[in-house]
């Protein structure tokens, strides 16, 4: 099954110190939108990252949906532009149900395979905060982990330039590989279904997330 989007913005992120409250740290979450975007093997060109942290080949590109954006601005009452949530690239709407291996191949020639969701950290809660206000982005994380809205990392498949308004053609994978919503449901703690655990390992994850199931019974 194959679906069709568009990208509506893309964004590089510049680096600067972020205030998390009880301590300041320097991230490239701030991410501002630009004509075009370079995406290589590595991540996306003159994109500013905490390389201890994210990056990396199967974290090399955030992509997430003006859909699930349009969501947030409903629930907070506040306009939200791409890249509040530190996405390179913001689609006009994520492929409902994606499946870590689905690809996503853009009119430049860019393929890009997801890997997974990306999951909330505290740095993302301190830029909520001047986003939203202190108090309305009291709990963020939280928040965001039960909204079920994470958007998807990706790797790069075939690198190239991105810019706005380029159609995307969505490559489903194996029905067999782990939908997004479900590996996302095995990060709480607690009893975990053994056959997605399973179905888990066997798809094309990002390496941290690979490391991470080989902890977990099943």
């Amino acid at each position: 099954m194959n679906d069709e989007t568009t990208v509506e913005s893309v964004q590089v992120g510049r680096s600067r110190l972020i205030d998390l409250g009880e301590r300041t740290i320097t991230s490239g979450i701030d991410k501002r939108q630009v004509p075009g975007i370079e995406v290589v093997r590595s991540g996306v060109t003159d994109d500013a990252i905490v390389a201890d942290y994210h990056g990396g080949e199967g974290q090399a590109v955030y992509v997430y949906g003006r859909a699930d954006y349009s969501w947030f601005e409903d629930e907070l009452g506040v306009a939200l532009p791409g890249g509040t949530f530190g996405e390179n690239v913001t689609l006009r709407a994520i492929p409902s149900d994606p499946r870590v291996g689905d690809r996503l191949a853009f009119e430049s020639g860019v393929v890009l395979e997801v890997t997974g969701p990306r999951t909330p950290c505290a740095t993302f809660a301190g830029r909520m905060r001047e986003v939203i206000g202190p108090e309305a982005a009291r709990g963020w994380v939280k928040r965001f982990t039960q909204a079920h809205r994470p958007g998807v990392y990706c790797r790069v498949i075939e690198p190239g330039v991105i810019r706005p308004g380029m159609g995307v053609a969505v490559e489903r994978t194996s029905p067999d590989h782990i939908l997004v919503t479900e590996l996302w449901g095995l990060y709480p703690e607690g009893d975990r279904d053994p056959d997605l655990v399973r179905r888990a390992r066997e798809s094309p994850v990002d390496v941290g997330i690979a490391e991470w199931l080989t902890t977990l019974p099943g």
